[in-house]
């Protein structure tokens, strides 16, 4: 999917061809008129100088005046830029005009609420593999349509449905290639259905179970009164946490033949992609550094890079974490 920073890529783009263009032309004024031709004869080289594009026969310039046969081959070759500048910003501009982000996601929200509860219930269907499409409860009483208003079905309704498909796609799926429990089920292909905001809630819904904590762990908790395990991983919870992005602490991962547990997943909501962030706290401290190491390598033989869909971050005791750093990370790699 081209999402919105891929749009504004493009908007960039056009603006650099727009300048390309711009200051071609002002360098093309200053060229003499007509073109060159050149011709070879034996290992010698030699240049002519046609003044209009009828002309038949060519002016021979002398080694004395290289430079007018220099400016001439620069012409043209500034000719050429400016027309597939051109071209090039005239096709992304037709693109931008016809092309929005929104257009599919945002037909869910036209939807009326038993319109809406209904297609969760077809993804629930898919799930589960019955190979129908049925109508929600909620809609349907004694096998007749509810037709008052405070019948329809409510917000709360639609969460049901939610849980219940959540509920048929339990954490422990098999997903090979380095892909997470916690996406949703590729059956129903959400990510082009679905408007950002029911996206987001259906992959925090999705249900794990967490690393456990040892009696000697200190108690550090983010606003949404999660445990974690350091006053760092408290500064990376509240940042994302008041950004609005959606992450889930600790959730596991099936990668190569065994079971991690990344720092953090996060879900990238502009282009649905999962992201995981590792916080590195001690790597003054050799064995962790080595055992740091090793995890790194582990996610890069399974397809999960730092810069692309790794996100990692340091720490030592003489160089803690701030605030600064994970906003500067989080605007780089996820908004």
């Amino acid at each position: 999917m081209i999402d919105s920073k891929m749009i504004q890529q493009l908007k960039q783009e056009m603006a650099t061809l727009e300048r390309m263009i711009t200051d071609s032309e002002k360098e093309l004024s200053k060229s003499p008129a007509g073109s060159v031709q050149i011709r070879k004869h034996g290992k010698s080289v030699q240049f002519y100088h046609y003044g209009n594009s009828g002309q038949k026969n060519g002016k021979y310039i002398p080694a004395g005046d290289a430079k007018q046969a220099v400016e001439l081959v620069k012409k043209r070759y500034l000719t050429k830029i400016i027309d597939a500048a051109r071209k090039q910003a005239s096709a992304i501009d037709a693109f931008l005009k016809e092309y929005s982000c929104d257009a599919i996601k945002d037909i869910y929200s036209t939807e009326g609420e038993i319109r809406q509860s209904i297609i969760y219930t077809s993804f629930y269907d898919r799930i589960s593999n019955s190979g129908t499409i049925s109508i929600p409860d909620s809609i349907v009483e004694n096998g007749r349509y509810k037709s008052t208003a405070r019948d329809l079905p409510s917000q709360d309704i639609l969460k049901k449905h939610r849980a219940e498909l959540l509920s048929m796609h339990p954490s422990s799926a098999k997903i090979s290639s380095g892909q997470p429990s916690t996406m949703l089920p590729s059956s129903i292909q959400p990510s082009t259905m679905l408007p950002d905001k029911e996206y987001a809630a259906l992959w925090e819904s999705l249900t794990y179970q967490g690393k456990t904590f040892r009696d000697d762990i200190p108690l550090h908790y983010t606003q949404k009164h999660e445990r974690v395990r350091s006053k760092s991983e408290v500064l990376i919870a509240d940042i994302l946490g008041d950004r609005g992005i959606p992450y889930k602490y600790e959730c596991p991962l099936r990668i190569g033949n065994q079971t991690i547990y990344p720092d953090f997943t996060i879900l990238r909501i502009r282009d649905r992609k999962q992201l995981y962030w590792e916080h590195l706290g001690l790597f003054d401290d050799s064995e962790y550094s080595t055992n740091a190491v090793s995890r790194i390598n582990l996610y890069e033989a399974n397809g999960i890079f730092p810069g692309d869909n790794l996100i990692i971050s340091f720490e030592t005791q003489k160089n803690p974490l701030n605030r600064l750093i994970v906003e500067r990370l989080i605007q780089q790699y996820i908004l």
